[in-house]
């Protein structure tokens, strides 16, 4: 099953538990408190077992929030030095443990169901204009945008924590007709632009935020094909084709 689905019939789980709730069948306990809290609980574990640290520590920031009167005094911590210590651990365990696509090879299942390791990445200098034939951006905090002029690309990594991330590939010459882009988004705001010259092939992994489509890609069967994967978590996605 997949994980938009999964989270679907979490968000109706939640609405009835506000339902039951209203009706007070179980005396007066806060059911959909205990829901949300299950729910945060779950999200933070997909953060973790991803390697998706803002996914993992921020709901933990948040369920400390809704239960630090039961924290002794000795031991209790004001709430907004909870959420700054959440975001400097996901930073920290963001640059220990990076995100686990990163590898030396990228290894993906072409649309003939055959498996294909592709070149290493190259790394990101931090330059507003780069290259090569697959380039992956990294972004953890703040704002960054990326030109990618390359002569012969098959694909691309993008990689945005909690900050926004703007990459262009309209001046990118694909070098065959079918091009592997793997983009991974947690909290953040990630938007690829795309010429409309090339067609699009997306699989989506959506956690709690959106995948948006602006624009319309190419139809023409001999254009080539941008094959994106997109992993995103409560942030927003946007593939602007123009």
């Amino acid at each position: 099953m997949k994980k938009n689905v999964v989270w679907g019939l979490a968000i109706i789980f939640i609405a009835a538990a506000i339902i039951v709730n209203k009706m007070d069948v179980f005396g007066g306990i806060n059911i959909v408190k205990y829901v949300i809290t299950a729910g945060l609980i779950a999200i933070a574990l997909d953060g973790g077992m991803n390697y998706r640290w803002f996914q993992m520590c921020l709901p933990l920031a948040v369920i400390y929030s809704q239960y630090d009167h039961l924290v002794p005094d000795r031991f209790h911590i004001p709430v907004g030095v909870a959420f700054l210590a959440a975001v400097l651990v996901s930073i920290g365990l963001g640059f220990i443990f990076p995100a686990k696509h990163r590898s030396m090879n990228i290894t993906y299942t072409d649309e003939n169901g055959n498996r294909i390791t592709g070149p290493k990445p190259y790394k990101d200098t931090g330059e507003q204009k780069i290259s090569g034939d697959y380039p992956t951006i990294d972004n953890s905090i703040g704002s960054t945008t990326r030109y990618v002029d390359s002569p012969c690309l098959k694909g691309a990594v993008i990689d945005n924590g909690l900050g926004d991330c703007s990459v262009y590939f309209d001046n990118a010459v694909p070098d065959s007709n079918d091009m592997y882009f793997t983009i991974d988004n947690g909290l953040g705001h990630t938007t690829a632009y795309f010429p409309n010259t090339w067609r699009l092939s997306l699989k989506e992994d959506n956690g709690l935020g959106s995948i948006n489509v602006v624009g319309t890609p190419s139809t023409d069967p001999a254009a080539p094909v941008a094959h994106v994967n997109v992993d995103n978590g409560l942030g927003v996605v946007d593939l602007i084709f123009k």
